[in-house]
């Protein structure tokens, strides 16, 4: 036994190598653009045992990409259960925004590949697309959308709609990746603080006051 387990962990090495290799690879190149031989130099392994353990440049892709979705969804789902609390909605609306904001900053090599897939989707199968959404985003916004509705069921607030609700605090959070002239950047504690204030004043969760402005997320 002790010898199958040293034969076998040179290939989780190498496999683990070329996830990696890819990831950067992809991330900076996209797909159309990104060689299989480069992604292998990088990995430091031959191109052939590159299709060995995945077949090709598609099914590489779509691998690193679910896992790299099922790793985000994990951490959001671990940092959101650590934190939540229903009754307290100023402490809980920080959770959910702070685990919105972490996810995107621990994993910035999978978020690259994501802008990489969205800037190329016709380029991919449906069936790819549907594997990665399932894995990551539509996990994280099914807890988000949860949460909300605990949040605001525990709290006497009328929310109609949990997954528009959602999408709002992702957008309020997330504002400066997406607005910012001078190039995406993650928030501040004090914007972030800021656009949970917002969120919390537009759908009526009162006792979630901004008052403690950059206090932890």
């Amino acid at each position: 036994m002790p010898a199958t387990g040293a034969r076998h962990e040179p290939i989780a090495d190498k496999r683990a190598a070329i996830d990696d290799a890819a990831r950067r690879v992809f991330g900076r190149l996209g797909y159309a653009r990104a060689p299989v031989d480069a992604i292998a130099a990088e990995a430091g392994v031959s191109t052939r045992t590159l299709y060995k353990h995945f077949g090709g440049k598609l099914a590489l892709f779509s691998d690193v990409l679910v896992a790299g979705a099922t790793d985000v969804a994990d951490a959001f789902e671990e940092q959101v259960r650590e934190g939540f609390d229903a009754s307290s909605p100023a402490r809980s609306l920080r959770v959910l925004a702070g685990a919105i904001v972490a996810h995107r900053a621990r994993f910035p090599a999978h978020f690259a590949l994501v802008a990489r897939l969205n800037a190329e989707r016709d380029q991919f199968p449906a069936e790819l697309l549907e594997s990665w959404l399932d894995a990551g985003p539509r996990r994280v916004r099914a807890l988000l959308r949860e949460r909300l509705g605990t949040l605001a069921a525990a709290n006497g607030v009328e929310l109609d709609d949990p997954a528009a609700a959602a999408r709002h605090l992702v957008a309020l959070v997330t504002s400066t990746l997406n607005t910012d002239p001078e190039g995406g950047r993650p928030p501040t504690d004090a914007e972030v603080e800021d656009a949970v204030g917002v969120f919390a004043r537009g759908y009526g969760f009162r006792a979630a006051s901004t008052s403690t402005a950059g206090s932890p997320a």
